[in-house]
């Protein structure tokens, strides 16, 4: 196959080279990721190859893709001072890390805003003159969601879920692909970001066979288990390494979340989350609910309360 990436970078100066930002930088090894899933491809049709794929798993090889960015065997190979040529030091790149972990809680709580409005637009039948803005205040109200965190995109500049099919009622796939790939990544860690038998079996099992066999099936044979957010939630400063407490902002975030505007609990649970999804318990009036797995997006918050009562924001199309 033949794959190229376009991009448009900050441009040279008269004093200096082009001299790319970390979010560029990221960009770059983000788009490669795609590539790499096309020109790896295995798959006996093009329908079936690179990006033809679950959107799911789309974004999945690309967001894991950015991780190198910042791997010391890497970093020395292009993250160097242009004046200098000294290799960027460890310790700024620690403290990039860690700068990359703040807010996290809010941006979190905005793309899974971003998602679930994005399903509730598509639950309903379409009619001439809606009210945009009634919506979503109504969708606001159903959720619970924090006043202070604005949805992602307003309704009528929400390109993703209108201007085409990809991504209409699955912009939750953005969401669901980080954890799908930081869980990827925790095996990377485990093993050695340059480990050949990971490698070997990251080719094997994600980059090569395209939509030739089911997604979760072969994710499945390369991580040796079903994925879960435990990674996400940490790389995101949302919850320490082999620690049952939670960060503070973790704590606000959850407690926004599913506690209502008047302090009381609105959604409490005493299942684990599973294959089936969970039950969860509405303290309000009484129901219960039961999600299913594939079909939401969530992020839940271990050991923010006993052992006996665990809670979560879900996402679920029924």
């Amino acid at each position: 196959p033949i794959i190229y990436n376009v991009a448009s970078m900050t441009p040279p100066t008269k004093n200096a080279p082009s001299l790319l930002t970390l979010d560029e930088v990221q960009t770059v090894f983000h788009e490669f990721g795609h590539a790499l899933n096309g020109m790896m491809t295995t798959a006996p049709f093009r329908g079936l190859a690179g990006t033809n794929i679950d959107r799911d798993m789309v974004e999945m090889p690309s967001q894991l893709n950015e991780h190198w960015a910042l791997v010391p065997e890497v970093l020395k190979n292009y993250a160097t001072h242009y004046k200098t040529g000294k290799v960027i030091p460890q310790e700024l790149v620690d403290k990039l890390i860690e700068s990359s972990k703040f807010n996290q809680g809010f941006m979190t709580t905005e793309l899974v805003g971003a998602a679930l409005l994005d399903i509730e637009w598509h639950k309903i039948d379409w009619c001439k003159d809606i009210d945009v803005k009634g919506f979503e205040n109504y969708v606001s109200r159903r959720l619970h969601k924090p006043e202070l965190v604005e949805y992602r995109y307003r309704s009528p500049y929400f390109k993703h879920i209108f201007d085409n099919d990809q991504y209409s009622c699955g912009y939750y796939t953005y969401l669901w692909s980080q954890v799908l790939e930081a869980d990827a990544w925790d095996r990377f860690e485990k093993e050695g970001p340059m480990n050949v038998n990971t490698a070997r079996d990251y080719y094997k099992y994600i980059l090569s066979p395209g939509d030739t066999e089911d997604a979760m099936t072969l994710y499945k044979q390369f991580r040796g288990k079903e994925p879960n957010a435990d990674a996400l939630l940490r790389n995101r400063g949302l919850k320490l390494n082999n620690d049952k407490r939670e960060c503070a902002n973790a704590k606000a975030v959850a407690h926004s979340l599913f506690y209502d505007r008047h302090g009381n609990l609105a959604w409490e649970t005493k299942t684990r989350f599973g294959r089936n999804g969970v039950i969860l318990h509405d303290k309000r009036q009484g129901k219960k609910k039961q999600t299913k797995w594939m079909c939401m997006v969530c992020c839940w918050w271990w050991a923010l309360w006993p052992e006996h009562c665990r809670a979560a924001w879900v996402l679920a199309a029924a």
